[in-house]
């Protein structure tokens, strides 16, 4: 009889971790989560083992593979001097303790999945441009803070020597849509709009790249079971839309008008650098390789991605 596989899991309790345990457990796998929060990450599932630290994983633990999930919210605070050093630092502290614990395991695991962000490719000049994974990084906070998380893992793994280290999957998340009863980036907009007060911001023409999260969830199995996948990986959807668009559709999915528009102005005068990098950017990503290994995305549309998760409120 054929060993479970044993996975770790970081960052088990976030919107894309919820949804990831289930699957992972529905599949056989056996699951360690590495959690500051063990009472809430027990409730995830039966039989879950649950650590604080990654020292009470002893060397002689066999892990198929690492899920590296967490990291402290980026936009959950303006971005100071002091708050960007922190993001720094703590976005590099767990890669770094991954990498020692891989190297000092008698056994290393076979994948690591990284998340990193969509945030890599920056504030482009032509906000028309395409990206996918080959494009370098680009500029402002969030492409720096995305290049550092990525590094930290390379340099991680770098350090050792040997044949027999992970394949390292770097995941560039985009914007994850979920029922908004879980939170996340439709949640914040499906507020507003139910309240009648929903709001484009700046002109509305900025590309905004999405993926439902029972998209993110598939593909991150895909990418942890299929070994022709390493490097960077897009999870986003295949036909990213305006930022005017998905209010549009928003709006017409919860039978309420989005009237208002939010000046740049304002919004800079709100947010800060936090505006331009994360609120006002035009990012249009595309999944070059999941689509280059024939992943067949259930909602590649925003229309029908939305349909289905407001059906579920």
């Amino acid at each position: 009889m054929e060993n479970t596989e044993t996975i770790l899991v970081t960052g088990a309790t976030g919107l894309i971790g919820r949804r990831l345990i289930p699957v992972l457990l529905a599949s056989g796998k056996s699951l360690v989560v590495l959690s500051r929060r063990p009472d809430k990450a027990a409730e995830l599932g039966n039989g879950i083992r649950v650590v604080r630290a990654l020292d009470e994983l002893p060397s002689s633990t066999v892990l198929s593979g690492i899920v590296h999930l967490a990291g402290e919210p980026v936009a959950a605070k303006l971005w100071s001097a002091k708050r960007k050093q922190e993001l720094t630092r703590s976005r590099a502290e767990l890669p770094r303790q991954i990498g020692e614990w891989i190297a000092a395991a008698q056994q290393p695991p076979r994948v690591w999945l990284n998340a990193s962000a969509i945030g890599w490719y920056g504030t482009p000049a032509d906000p028309e441009q395409e990206f996918t994974e080959k494009d370098a990084s680009g500029h402002g906070f969030a492409a720096e803070l995305c290049a550092h998380i990525e590094a930290s893992a390379e340099q991680a793994l770098a350090a050792q020597s040997g044949s027999s280290l992970p394949r390292l999957v770097q995941l560039r998340i985009g914007l994850v849509l979920a029922p908004p009863i879980e939170g996340g980036y439709l949640a914040s907009l499906a507020k507003p709009v139910k309240l009648f007060v929903g709001a484009v911001l700046g002109d509305g023409k900025q590309w905004q790249s999405w993926i439902h999260i029972d998209d993110a969830v598939r593909a991150l199995v895909r990418c942890l079971d299929d070994a022709t996948l390493q490097g960077p990986v897009n999870l986003t959807a295949p036909h990213p839309e305006r930022a005017s668009t998905l209010m549009k559709e928003l709006g017409g999915a919860l039978n309420r008008p989005v009237l208002f528009r939010v000046p740049k102005g304002l919004l800079r005068m709100a947010a800060g650098e936090m505006a331009d990098d994360l609120l006002l950017t035009s990012q249009r990503v595309l999944p070059h390789r999941l689509l280059e290994h024939n992943f067949e995305f259930g909602y590649p549309r925003l229309k029908e991605a939305l349909s289905h998760l407001l059906a579920r409120r």
